[in-house]
Formats: structure tokens, sequence, C-alpha cells
């Protein structure tokens, strides 16, 4: 195999989809499972919710209150691109929210973060 020219890169990334990050909040356990096993699709109960990456909220509370999520220890943003996404809804805040219709896995998480803004600068007690 040759080097890659520049327009061997510019091809591929034509015929690549655009990427798609959603931000979705979780408890510690399950965020261990999504890089563990990935989290499965489930057709009876709608898809799996997530939220735009433009907000980021201050505490746990915040983020409960705004997307509606049963827990919010740790925010994760997913490349979804490739996936089926459902309508597009709101949040209680108003804030958008895509039902994605596909398995998740660990090659889908771009980024993540506790939610706390104390662990966020490392300030651990």
């Amino acid at each position: 195999m040759g080097k890659r020219t520049k327009q061997d890169a510019e091809t591929s990334q034509e015929t690549r989809p655009p990427r798609f990050i959603v931000r979705r909040f979780m408890s510690r356990s399950e965020f261990k499972a999504l890089k563990k096993e990935g989290l499965r699709f489930d057709p009876d109960g709608g898809g799996i919710r997530a939220t735009t990456c433009n907000f980021d909220p201050r505490s746990e509370d915040e983020a409960r209150a705004k997307t509606g999520a049963a827990c919010a220890e740790v925010m994760v943003d997913l490349d979804v691109r490739g996936l089926n996404r459902g309508a597009e809804g709101k949040t209680r805040f108003g804030l958008p929210e895509y039902i994605i219709q596909g398995d998740l896995g660990k090659e889908n998480i771009v980024n993540y973060c506790p939610v706390n803004p104390k662990k966020r600068r490392g300030n651990r007690r």
C-alpha cells in the first residue's frame, strides 16, 4: 500500500456522511454497560432518547429537570451517523430531543464527563 494523497483523503470524506452528535444523560452503571456491552434498541420502547450537545448543565438536578432524564450522573456525547432517527421532539424545557432507533456501542462514544462541575475540575473530596 502506498501513501495516501490529499485527493484520496478528500474522496473518502465526500463519501462519509457528516457526523451527527447527540448528548445522553445516564447513570454511572448505565455508562459502564454502554462501554462494555452497548445499549440495545428495543422497538417496543420507542428508541433511545438523547438531546442536543448545546446544553451544558451546571448540576445533575438541572439536567434532570430540563431533559426529563431519570439519572444524570454522566453526560455522553454520541456520534449517531448512519443510525435511524425517529421523529424529533422537544424536552420539558424545549430542547430538541432525538429518538435513536439503533444499537449504540463503545465506537459511538465521542466524549464523556461527569455532570457535577466539582468532579469535572478534578476536585475529589
